[in-house]
């Protein structure tokens, strides 16, 4: 079996306007905050470039116009974890039945690490929200916004300091 021909990472003649505004759009979801198309903007990124990453982006997002329109379907945030879950997936399906081959039983469960890892998150999370709706409760509407936006400011930061990550001001 031969290797397939490995093809030209360059674009081909189209519609320039069309390109135009698939960049615009590319570097807009590029700079987006927890989205799929961010995600997937910075992983190729950091090999070939930003600008390649941009066209890529703009590709994908011209493909899924294309299947709602097709379909008649909403469109979905897969969100920013998707593309590490699917991998991790992907290997943990590989690897047991790798295992599965060489004639082990193979049962996948978490570690009680992983598990308080997940518990974690979620956890600050719902604490986050249950403090939004207790303070929002007994205010008024205009007040309950400006608490929104505050509470959940600070939780960001919680939580990005609880996981070790520097928190921003």
């Amino acid at each position: 079996m031969r290797a397939p021909a490995k093809k030209s990472g360059r674009t081909t003649h189209g519609n320039k306007h069309v390109k135009t505004v698939l960049t615009e759009i590319g570097w807009a979801a590029s700079r987006t905050k927890d989205t799929f198309y961010s995600s997937k903007y910075h992983r190729p990124a950091k090999r070939r470039g930003s600008k390649r990453a941009v066209i890529a982006i703009g590709h994908s997002i011209l493909k899924a116009v294309y299947h709602v329109l097709k379909d008649g379907e909403s469109y979905h945030e897969l969100g920013a974890n998707y593309p590490d879950d699917k991998t991790k997936k992907r290997r943990e399906s590989y690897l047991k039945q790798e295992l599965q081959k060489l004639g082990f039983k193979v049962e996948l469960t978490l570690t009680p690490e992983a598990e308080m890892a997940d518990n974690t998150k979620q956890t600050a999370f719902v604490d986050a929200v249950d403090a939004f709706v207790e303070e929002g409760a007994s205010k008024s509407a205009k007040e309950t916004k400006a608490i929104k936006v505050t509470k959940a400011k600070k939780t960001a930061k919680d939580v990005k300091t609880e996981n070790g990550f520097r928190a921003t001001e």
